[in-house]
């Protein structure tokens, strides 16, 4: 009921309902009235009513509502008033009966036990029947008298019971699933046809074969209730409320026939004592049923109960067993000795390592000795106080004794003992563990040796150490250059703190990196001391631990004279970088031009030879010559020739492409190197040149004339193609001079390539005025 199914689902259900009260009302009506028995002793849509809301809750009301005010304004014809206060009476009997019954008991499985039965039929049958016969008994004879008004009560309170005492237990049981665990019915389900038939037989005996003579077998139908409570006690209800309903309507037959025990005359009342005897013969079935399934729940709940008894005993038997080999173990494999004594010391067990201990043979038994005789005079009075703490209930630490031996000279012990108690929790002995801790002894004392020694090599290490706690830095040992160093007072509790870091954040980064690799070595850090003082120092540390927690051991060396010394090599290293780089670039360029020299040339050209080789590609050189040089430097002096050059080396970078290479060759001649350009290509990148150079206008000095008097020149351009005119950077060479040539000889201001190959004569471009 505390599901919420969806909408469809509700309408469904709803429309089931109203179908199913309306159905069986119909059906009530035709298979009464027909005798003329109407109203009716057994009226089945109060069971369904019951049924609707004992599975679907509140939510079945308007759907009962709505059957019963269909039912009795269509086929009764009854009044509205009458059909919607029947409608009111006969949803909420149902309801509020079934608010009732689960106020009784929450249990929604009516056949679980007595207590769900009882609530069942008070609420979910007496409630409900005498609600509903109250609204509709006073909503029927109104007006009629008090007489009329209790006589239709009485009547429609035992049809509604019976209808629903009859005919709900065997719905409920169809259609309302079993609860897991409470019975187990496979062993009884081959006699359940023989038992069905027997049943039914019999029924038809009573009710359809037998006459009802003058009254005397009117007792003989209740007979029946012996193999009903025969089948309530062997079988789940989904089978015996069912075959109990089919009976009450083989009965019902008969009494409408007139036929069988209960029928002896007009006065006999077949219809009544029926439905009488279906009610006592249903009720008794729905509480037989329910001690049958209390009982076989109690006999589970009590083989559950006896099946865990008996795994706890095992469990616990496995346990003793375990526990005693556990302890003959322990005692036969441990190094330690093991005695039991009693309140006085006496031993009463010793394990095998007892005897070894105290330098005994193994045949010698230590039980009836006392502990205090293998102990030397003046720590007994110290067990016994031990052993006193124990009696009083107190838990002492181990204790360290002095022990004796024959053939031993006297050794530490260690006495760990603990209490044993009887089965009331009283005293009755001790278990004593005892350890031979003289080497223990001995490495505390060479412990202690060594640390005094390693304290002695710290204090006088020449670089500082430190020993520090890695959660908090809390410093725990320094040594004198440490202290010196930091500036600290290791007595004061000084930690060594991200303050003491240049950085404070390279101080995470180092212990993360200490937590995961356990060790950092010779790392250069910027430290502080406490005043301040940032210094430079080779930092090591190794992770440890101290007490309960990890430790830090940090050697650190100042080096900050050493870093000094590294800053100014640095920069001398650099200066000397520096003008390693300038000497080397004046190797390779021309100082006037900036273009690289002809040293440059050579090189890059083999370089660029060799790969167009491989790669299959052309390479072109351009070998330039100003025309008539000398005459300039003449007239306008050197300063004005070199600004020539200078204008002349800016137009070849312009025009040279990233892979392209300009050099000066010497005095006024240039040459390019065009990667990959053919013959015809690098004839008019010269010839392009050729034109900048010509429309060069540079003013000359104020004492050589105006502005009109501008300084003009030409240049002559020869061009020699890879592999055309040569297969080495020589012979190329040679080809693009012969060609600069021809071009000076052809009249110079022209580019000229070298043969089979060259551009037409310039005739569009007249020469300049040559200088005198």
């Amino acid at each position: 009921m505390s599901e919420h199914p969806p909408w469809p689902r509700r309408l469904r259900d709803s429309v089931v309902i109203a179908v199913a009260y309306f159905g069986l009302g119909l059906l009530t009506l035709h298979f009464f009235a027909g005798h003329g028995t109407f109203p009716v002793p057994v009226w089945l849509p109060a069971a369904a009513a019951i049924v609707a809301v004992m599975l679907r809750g509140g939510a079945a009301v308007p759907a009962i509502a709505l059957g019963t005010f269909l039912f009795n304004r269509l086929v009764l014809d009854a009044p509205l008033a009458i059909c919607l206060a029947l409608a009111c009476g006969n949803s909420m009997a149902p309801y509020l009966g079934w608010r009732a019954m689960r106020r009784l008991d929450p249990s929604p499985y009516i056949f679980a036990r007595r207590r769900t039965v009882a609530a069942f039929a008070l609420g979910g049958v007496g409630l409900h029947g005498l609600l509903a016969s109250l609204v509709g008994a006073t909503a029927v004879t109104a007006g009629q008298g008090v007489d009329a008004w209790l006589h239709t009560l009485l009547s429609w309170w035992l049809c509604d019971t019976a209808g629903a005492l009859i005919a709900a237990p065997a719905l409920l049981a169809l259609l309302q699933p079993e609860p897991g665990g409470i019975r187990h019915w496979q062993g009884f389900v081959r006699e359940r046809p023989v038992a069905a038939l027997a049943l039914l037989s019999l029924a038809a005996f009573f009710f359809l074969v037998l006459p009802g003579r003058d009254g005397t077998l009117v007792g003989l139908p209740f007979l029946l209730t012996f193999p009903a409570l025969w089948l309530a006690w062997r079988h789940p209800p989904r089978f015996v409320q069912p075959l109990l309903a089919l009976t009450c309507a083989i009965a019902l037959a008969g009494a409408l026939a007139h036929r069988g025990v209960f029928y002896f005359g007009p006065a006999s009342l077949p219809l009544e004592t029926t439905a009488l005897m279906a009610i006592s013969l249903i009720f008794v079935a729905l509480v037989v049923g329910a001690m049958a399934t209390e009982r076989q729940r109690a006999a589970m709940a009590l083989r559950e109960a006896n099946r865990n008894l008996v795994a706890r005993v095992e469990m616990q038997s496995r346990k003793l067993q375990t526990s005693e080999q556990v302890f003959e173990t322990v005692v036969q494999t441990s190094p330690d000795a093991i005695l039991v004594t009693n309140l006085e010391g006496t031993i009463s067990f010793a394990s095998p390592q007892a005897n070894l201990l105290f330098g005994l043979s193994p045949d010698v038994l230590l039980e009836g000795l006392t502990f205090c005789q293998f102990l030397t005079t003046d720590t007994r009075a110290l067990w016994a106080n031990q052993l006193s703490e124990l009696i009083a209930g107190r838990t002492p630490p181990p204790l360290e004794l002095t022990a004796v031996a024959p053939q031993r000279a006297d050794f530490s012990i260690e006495a760990n003992g603990r209490l044993l108690r009887d089965g009331q929790g009283q005293p009755r002995g001790a278990v004593v563990v005892v350890r031979d801790v003289e080497d223990r002894r001995r490495l505390q004392r060479e412990l202690q040796d060594n640390e005094q020694r390693f304290r002695m090599l710290a204090e006088t290490a020449p670089f500082a150490l430190v020993f520090a706690r890695a959660e908090n830095g809390e410093i725990i040992f320094a040594n004198r250059e440490a202290q010196r160093l930091l500036g600290v007072d290791v007595p004061a509790g000084t930690a060594f703190t991200p303050e003491f870091y240049a950085d404070p954040e390279e101080r995470s980064e180092i212990i993360a990196q200490l937590m995961q690799k356990g060790a950092l070595d010779n790392r250069e850090i910027r430290l502080k001391d406490r005043h301040g003082r940032t210094f430079w120092a080779i930092f090591s540390a190794v992770l440890s631990s101290y007490s309960d927690g990890p430790a830090l051991l940090i050697s650190i060396n100042d080096i900050t004279a050493r870093k000094a010394l590294e800053l100014t090599l640095r920069r001398q290293l650099e200066e000397i970088r520096a003008l390693q780089a300038t000497l080397q670039d004046q190797a390779l360029r021309d100082g006037l031009t900036g273009l690289f020299n002809r040293r440059y040339l050579d090189e890059t050209l083999e370089r660029e030879l060799a790969r167009a080789a491989r790669e299959r590609t052309p390479v072109s050189v351009i070998m330039l010559d100003m025309d008539h040089f000398k005459r300039l430097n003449d007239r306008y002096g050197h300063k004005a020739g070199d600004t020539v050059l200078q204008r002349l080396a800016e137009i070849l970078r312009d025009a040279c492409r990233a892979s392209d290479v300009a050099c000066r060759y010497g005095g006024e001649e240039f040459a390019l190197i065009l990667p990959g350009a053919t013959l015809p290509t690098a004839l008019e990148r010269a010839e392009a040149i050729r034109r900048q150079v010509a429309e060069l206008a540079l003013p000359p000095s104020p004492s050589q004339g105006t502005a009109d008097n501008a300084i003009r020149c030409t240049v002559s351009l020869g061009v020699a193609t890879y592999p055309e005119h040569g297969g080495n950077g020589e012979t190329l060479i040679q080809q693009a001079d012969r060609a600069l040539y021809a071009a000076k000889g052809a009249g110079r201001n022209r580019a000229v390539g070298a043969p089979p190959l060259s551009l037409p004569s310039p005739a569009a471009h007249p020469a300049l005025p040559l200088l005198d």
